[in-house]
């Protein structure tokens, strides 16, 4: 789970980063396939993120967006529920965010520069 998210906007062969926020700052659930793989010692913890086609906000700026999870669905994704495999497929789909959602600007980050 998150507080916010990311998503980027090309402009210019440039990206702006934008933050979503949800207004009522409960959590973000992404939803995530996680594996474990392992090489002889080698143990190497590996995840993707889904994505779904976007929502009217992030529409503005891009054209596909993390497969957020309503909090209803998080039991059954996380294997909590006896629900069958295709409950658990049809889950990941557009978040309407219903305009609880804000988006803003990412502050960029100013770096000091040494002194030569």
């Amino acid at each position: 789970m998150v507080a916010t998210l990311n998503e980027g906007e090309e402009i210019n062969g440039k990206t702006k980063q934008w933050v979503i926020t949800p207004n009522d700052r409960l959590p973000i659930a992404i939803a995530v396939i996680c594996e474990q793989w392992t090489n002889g010692a080698d143990v190497f913890d590996t995840f993707v993120m889904l994505t779904t086609p976007p929502n009217p906000l992030i529409a503005r700026i891009t054209d596909r967006m993390p497969a957020i999870l309503p909090r209803e669905a998080w039991a059954t994704w996380l294997g909590e529920t006896d629900a069958p495999l295709s409950d658990v497929k049809a889950l990941p789909r557009t978040y309407e965010d219903g305009g609880n959602w804000i988006m803003t600007p990412q502050q960029e980050r100013h770096r000091s520069r040494m002194p030569q």
